[in-house]
């Protein structure tokens, strides 16, 4: 009885995941999903790791094993690795929410899972690009390991084993798993798992070895430009992203909250180490992180399943704290006052916030954007976690109407003209169409190749339209010169000799200042003014610019024509 539903269940959620993804297929992935594509083709061309080539192999992908996939996938196939990507993603979602409702539905009949998998932090994480949900699989393989009684009858180097490759799926995910590993064998063994810890660092010591004789840097990149404590950007750009990250934190919250709340209700050792070790996560991450390209709260998706166990936990342990069950009509449906609080403590605060326009819906950067329907289901399914007490019909009825609501909201969405296979080109067509930080970047290529060489700040985009040639990271994340100071725009200039520079994206104040009170932009003609990334072209390759753009009927660079002629026309 117990497998069919569950098999009824997980085969409802592939369905709503399918449905959800059909529904945002002309969604292009985030930019630094991009990253993984242009480093694994050199990798196959080339034989290195690198982002450019000349300057040999670069930690630029804090996903290693994401980093190892867009290999494989991308000797699969170069023209729909993004599509490719997706699935494997869909796959490791389905994965780790079988692997997640295995272990939690003797507690509440999968109930919290599928509140967790079905918020927006972790929905949309099938369309990124990125390795949030083969993190999400890591983590409820060991959960799974560490709690489950087949898991704890496998060889005792399997737990730490799985924390390892959690490391090197997302070293921050790590956090997640060293709490739960030692305090569950202390709580078992009665002693310190002394060989677990062995283990585990001798692992760690040897990969960061490893990265440091590779890549030149025991860490990756990202950690040092997105650290508070070692990054290199300015004070405008670290409080424009605070701003952002607070948003972004707003869409995990929706449907973390109430499972946090929910695994309040038991507090026994198991459930404070889960919920520990979730709170430090994303302390983590809100105190110390720069949140550059977190959408949808990708960064803090990785507490999820603990905090979906540890509110399935609660729930089974429900009839433990009901209030004077001799009082209610039904003792088994007799709730404690606490639960009751909670209940409506959730529904008035998630109101509120519906009343003052402060969901992050439709508002900010367009991929946060988010359909209240998925807020609204996490929020009120949460409310409804805490009511229902020690009776399987009502929880599996529950699961059943956020299967429902998840499935009908996502189908709703989906538009016949969609539901195509999209092609990477395609993909980058609409990503330089909708955002102006790449405008001009397109006729660039369409005029001069892909061999060229360009500076930037936003990098996958124009890493994959210039795969051929070279592209510089003025922010950092893939240009280790850049981001640890070794390089000054001026001698960089003069040496590269670029064929064009797009200023960095207007955030990135004090950069942006120092280009241009520089020398170098005196051997370059603006191209592009209406962009948060204006395009400088050097000016022996203006001309033949400015001509291809105007075939091209560019709209974004027509408005400088005009004015180019003039200036060569009539020079001061």
């Amino acid at each position: 009885m117990l497998e069919r539903w569950r098999g009824r269940v997980l085969v409802g959620y592939a369905a709503a995941l399918a449905c959800f993804v059909a529904a945002y297929l002309d969604r292009e992935p985030y930019d630094d999903s991009y990253f993984f594509k242009r480093i694994a083709l050199n990798a196959l061309d080339r034989g290195s790791l690198a982002w450019n080539v000349d300057e040999g192999p670069v930690y630029g992908s804090t996903s290693q094993t994401m980093q190892l996939l867009a290999v494989l996938v991308a000797a699969v196939s170069r023209d729909h690795y993004m599509l490719l990507t997706r699935i494997i993603s869909v796959l490791a979602l389905v994965g780790a929410f079988a692997l997640l409702l295995r272990l939690t539905q003797s507690l509440d009949d999968g109930l919290s899972a599928l509140l967790a998998f079905s918020a927006p932090a972790l929905l949309f994480s099938a369309l990124s690009g990125m390795e949030t949900a083969l993190a999400l699989l890591a983590i409820c393989a060991f959960l799974w390991c560490l709690y489950s009684v087949r898991g704890r009858a496998l060889p005792w180097a399997i737990a730490p084993l799985l924390l390892l490759l959690i490391y090197l799926t997302r070293p921050d995910a790590a956090l997640l798993a060293l709490g739960p590993l030692l305090a569950e064998r202390h709580l078992r063994q009665e002693r310190w798992p002394i060989r677990e810890l062995a283990l585990i660092g001798l692992g760690l010591v040897a990969l960061l070895v490893c990265f440091r004789a590779y890549y030149g840097t025991a860490l990756p990149l990202p950690f040092y430009a997105k650290q508070t404590a070692f990054s290199p950007y300015d004070a405008h750009f670290i409080h424009m992203s605070r701003q952002d990250g607070w948003r972004r934190f707003g869409v995990f919250a929706i449907g973390a909250v109430p499972l946090a709340c929910g695994g309040l209700l038991r507090r026994d050792r198991t459930n404070l180490v889960l919920l520990a070790s979730a709170g430090a996560f994303v302390l983590y991450h809100l105190i110390f992180t720069i949140d550059v390209m977190g959408m949808h709260g990708r960064f803090y998706a990785p507490a999820a399943p603990l905090l979906a166990l540890a509110c399935a936990r609660a729930a089974e342990h429900g009839r433990e704290t009901i209030t004077a069950p001799e009082k209610a009509d039904d003792p088994a449906l007799a709730v404690s006052a606490p639960r009751w609080a909670l209940a409506i403590l959730l529904v008035a605060g998630f109101g509120v916030l519906l009343a003052l326009r402060a969901l992050p819906i439709h508002a900010g950067f367009a991929l946060d954007n988010v359909p209240l329907a998925f807020f609204t289901l996490t929020a009120l399914g949460g409310a409804a976690q805490m009511l229902i007490v020690d009776r399987s019909q009502l929880r599996r009825l529950a699961v059943a109407c956020v299967l429902l609501v998840l499935l009908v909201a996502s189908a709703a969405r989906i538009r016949s003209e969609r539901l195509h296979a999209y092609s990477d080109e395609q993909y980058l067509s609409l990503h330089t169409s909708r955002y102006t930080v790449y405008r001009g970047l397109d006729t660039l290529r369409a005029c001069f190749g892909e061999s060229l060489h360009v500076y930037h700040s936003e990098m996958g985009v124009p890493g994959l339209r210039f795969q051929a040639g070279k592209v510089t990271d003025l922010a950092g994340l893939l240009s280790p010169a850049w981001l640890f100071g070794k390089a000054d725009i001026e001698s960089a200039c003069r040496s590269d000799a670029p064929a064009a520079i797009f200023l960095p994206h207007k955030n990135y104040v004090e950069l942006n200042r120092r280009i241009t009170e520089s020398h170098c932009l005196a051997g370059y003609q603006r191209v592009v003014e209406e962009s948060s990334s204006p395009l400088y072209v050097r000016r022996d390759l203006a001309p033949r610019f400015l001509e291809c753009a105007a075939e091209r009927a560019d709209p974004f660079v027509s408005a400088n024509i005009d004015v180019a002629r003039h200036r060569r026309r009539h020079p001061k």
